[in-house]
């Protein structure tokens, strides 16, 4: 799964056991996604219902992931300006 986690763990509260899902056609960078999935390991995150006691004010969702993803996001476009060269 590569979005909607948000959705999918409202639908996991909701008691519903599938949601609907379709193929994303668009590009996807796995060296981003595979460190993204190592860090989902590292906190034993493997399924919906991993992150529903881990619901967070959005503010530090923003501390707690997407400041982490965009400093690694940072850090691969300056190692690859780096390989480039």
């Amino acid at each position: 799964m590569t979005d909607g986690y948000t959705r999918v763990v409202a639908a996991y509260l909701a008691g519903w056991d599938t949601v609907p899902v379709y193929w994303d056609a668009d590009e996807l960078d796995m060296h981003t996604y595979a460190i993204d999935i190592n860090w989902c390991d590292e906190e034993h995150i493997h399924c919906p219902a991993d992150l529903a006691g881990r619901i967070v004010p959005h503010k530090d969702y923003e501390r707690l992931w997407r400041n982490q993803h965009q400093q690694m996001l940072k850090g691969l476009k300056k190692e690859r300006e780096n390989w480039i060269q």
